[in-house]
């Protein structure tokens, strides 16, 4: 088994990852090989003498400035796995996309179509078209398939005890009352175990030429809150902030960045996002693998467990 990594920060933040899991002895098995997704000539290293590929790389990131990174790593780097897997005539690739790439709002499954004219993410956009480059790869010959987290409950990658990206650093900014309101939207969630498990049964059986959304629940951002105040005794935020406060904010402080001559913090269709209802339907992947998601309350309440493990 063979792992890449960029940096060796990226490396201790994976060392750190599966002590908390308790899987230290995980990270012996693996041999790590240094490479970038944007350094072919490193792909072409890496690759050598692998017969399957499970591609997750990504920059995720809801921040303005942050827009060409995002293309570069997601969309790119993306580009560069793909002719790198069809050059190692690979056995199969597994690409970790995401549901930010399906288009459209209301009720969602495999069959949504983009639509260019639409209200996108910058990181939307990014992995829509990482994801055309892995089904240009399928159209010259790469057995590959794709699946579609929703937003993953699980501890983040760091290298410190302080939980400051991802669904954790939701969790810190609620214990440590930085969010005194909530919005009304509503999304998909999934536990990081149930992608890793719907992933390896993908590769196990080399599903290929499909895609599979990968979500247990549509939760309100509301009862998101909710469930972690109650795992960590706190009291949740009950007042909600409206979509012209949230929007007036966000272009509010992205004019004054610019009057500063400092990056934009916010992408506004991102901010639209946490005001938008939008449901996804598991029942593909349900039937296809035979399987039952955790439930979100089970997913949390483990999460909390395992934020207070590390914070000893």
């Amino acid at each position: 088994m063979r792992g890449l990594f960029r940096t060796e920060k990226s490396l201790e933040k994976a060392k750190r990852l599966l002590q908390l899991y308790n899987k230290t002895g995980f990270f012996e098995r693996i041999e790590w090989v240094k490479g970038d997704v944007n350094d072919i000539y490193s792909l072409e290293n890496a690759l050598k003498d692998v017969d399957a590929v499970i591609h997750a790389a990504a920059r995720i990131s809801f921040a303005g400035h942050a827009r060409q990174a995002m293309l570069d790593t997601n969309f790119l780097g993306t580009l560069n796995m793909v002719n790198a897997a069809l050059d190692a005539k690979l056995k199969y690739f597994l690409h970790i996309s995401s549901v930010a790439a399906l288009d459209g709002r209301g009720k969602i499954d495999e069959t949504a179509i983009w639509t260019p004219s639409a209200p996108h993410t910058y990181y939307g956009i990014s992995k829509h078209l990482a994801e055309m480059e892995v089904w240009r790869g399928m159209e010259e010959g790469l057995p590959a398939g794709i699946i579609n987290p929703s937003i993953i409950v699980g501890p983040p990658a760091t290298t410190s005890r302080q939980w400051d990206n991802g669904f954790g650093k939701t969790l810190t900014d609620l214990e440590r009352g930085r969010l005194p309101f909530h919005t009304r939207g509503i999304t998909g969630y999934v536990d990081v175990s149930d992608v890793v498990d719907i992933g390896f049964r993908m590769l196990e059986q080399h599903v290929t030429n499909e895609r599979f959304i990968v979500s247990s629940e549509n939760k309100s951002f509301r009862e998101i809150l909710e469930l972690l105040a109650h795992q960590l005794g706190r009291k949740p935020p009950r007042r909600a902030v409206g979509r012209n406060i949230l929007v007036g904010f966000a272009r509010s402080a992205n004019v004054l960045a610019a009057l500063t001559f400092r990056p934009k913090p916010f992408d506004i269709e991102a901010v639209k996002v946490l005001l938008s209802e939008t449901y996804f339907d598991n029942s593909k992947a349900k039937k296809r693998f035979r399987y039952d998601f955790m439930p979100v309350a089970q997913s949390i309440a483990r999460l909390v467990q395992l934020y207070r493990r590390q914070q000893g």
